[in-house]
C-alpha cells in the first residue's frame, strides 16, 4: 500500500495472492461455483482485499502510535523513558518481554531515550506507556487521530475495514495492545496513513483513489480535491517522529535498509494464533532524497518484519522512475 502523503492519493493497493476473476463469472454456473468455493477454501484468502476490508495485527509498527501519544503528553524524543528486560503490567497477567535478539542491548536498561527505544523496538517501554503513562485513554485518542475506529472511505462506495485499539481498564490488555498484540488490529491501508501523517506534518489526508472522472468524449467532468481527514500530531511532533523513524533505518531494527530509497520505517513482527507464520510489517516513507510516498507492507510468512523491508524500497523505486 502506497499514498502520496501530501494528497491522500493511493498510489498503490496490491492484495496477494490474487484471483482471475473470470474463473468466478463464467457462463457455466456450476464450474463457476466451484471454482468460489476453491478459492474460499485457500488458506491464504485470495478473495479478499487485505489491502483495505481485512484486519491484522499490526505488531511493533503500532509503537508510532504509541510514541507519538508519549510526545503529545510532553515528552520529546530525547526524554528517557523507561525500559528494561521484562514489564508487569499492574493487576496480574503475564510479564512482557522483549525480543531475545534484545538481550545484552540498550532495551535492557533501566532508562533511555525515547528515540533509542524506538528505534530498537522495546516492548517494555511501549507496554508500560499504554497501561500506565500515558495509559490507554491517551494512547486511544492518538489511534483515532490517525483513523482508527473510522471505516475510511477511499472511492465512492468503498469503505475499508475499521482498524482498533482496545478500550480498557486492565493495564495487561492496554499493554499488550500498545505492542500491536492483543486486541489491536489494522488495515495496511491504516498503517500506511499513519506513515502519510507523520511524513505530511501531522496531517492525515483522506486516502482516494480516483483522481479525475471523465466523460466518454475524454472531457473531465470532475477532479477530486485532496482533503484533510485529521490532525494526529503538530508539525513539531511529526518531525521528532519523523526523526524517530530515520533512526530506525539508520541504527535500529531496519539498519538493513541503509542506503536504500527508504529514508525512515518502523518494522513490526506479529505473532498470528494458531499459524505457523507470522504477519511481517514494516511502514515507512521515501525516497531518500525527496520523501513524498508513504509505504505499507505486510507479509505472511516465518520471520521478522525487517523481511518487508527491501519490497518496500523496491517499491519506493519503482513510483521514482
Amino acid at each position: 500500500m502506497v499514498l502520496d502523503a501530501e494528497t491522500g492519493a493511493v498510489l498503490v493497493l496490491a492484495s496477494t495472492p490474487s484471483y482471475d476473476p473470470g474463473d468466478v463469472s463464467m457462463l457455466d454456473g456450476e464450474k463457476a461455483e466451484k471454482a468460489f468455493e476453491r478459492l474460499n477454501r485457500e488458506k491464504l484468502k485470495p478473495l479478499l482485499d487485505k489491502a483495505t476490508r481485512e484486519l491484522f495485527p499490526p505488531g511493533s509498527t503500532f509503537k508510532t502510535i504509541v510514541a507519538a501519544s508519549a510526545l503529545e503528553a510532553g515528552a520529546s524524543a530525547d526524554t528517557r523513558v523507561r525500559a528494561g528486560r521484562t514489564y508487569q503490567p499492574p493487576r496480574g497477567g503475564q510479564p512482557i518481554s522483549n525480543d531475545a535478539g534484545d538481550i545484552g542491548g540498550s532495551c535492557d536498561l533501566g532508562r533511555i531515550p525515547l528515540i533509542e527505544a524506538y528505534a530498537q523496538s522495546c516492548n517494555t517501554t511501549f507496554a508500560y506507556m499504554g497501561a500506565e503513562e500515558p495509559g490507554n485513554a491517551a494512547v486511544r485518542k492518538e489511534a483515532a487521530g490517525f483513523g482508527f475506529g473510522d471505516r475510511i472511505e477511499y472511492a465512492e462506495g468503498l469503505r475499508s475495514a475499521p482498524s482498533s485499539f482496545p478500550t480498557t481498564d486492565q493495564p495487561v490488555l492496554s499493554a499488550l495492545g500498545s505492542i500491536g498484540q492483543g486486541s489491536t488490529v489494522a488495515t495496511p491501508l491504516q498503517m500506511a496513513m499513519v506513515a502519510a501523517g507523520v511524513l505530511n506534518g501531522g496531517e492525515v489526508m483522506r486516502p482516494h483513489i480516483v483522481d479525475k472522472l471523465r466523460a466518454p468524449s475524454g472531457v473531465t467532468v470532475d477532479t477530486i480535491s485532496p482533503k484533510r481527514l485529521s490532525r494526529a500530531l503538530t508539525s513539531g511532533q511529526a518531525k521528532q517522529m519523523r526523526d524517530m523513524m530515520k533512526a530506525v533505518v539508520d541504527r535500529g531494527t531496519g539498519k538493513s535498509l541503509r542506503g536504500t530509497s527508504v529514508l525512515g520505517g518502523k518494522t513490526g513482527t506479529a505473532d498470528v494464533e494458531g499459524a505457523s507464520y507470522n504477519d511481517r510489517w514494516f511502514i515507512g516513507f521515501g525516497p531518500r532524497n525527496d520523501p513524498k510516498y508513504a509505504v505499507a507492507v505486510m507479509t505472511e510468512a516465518p520471520g521478522y518484519g525487517i523481511e518487508s523491508g527491501p519490497i518496500a524500497a523496491r517499491i519506493i523505486d519503482a513510483l521514482g522512475d
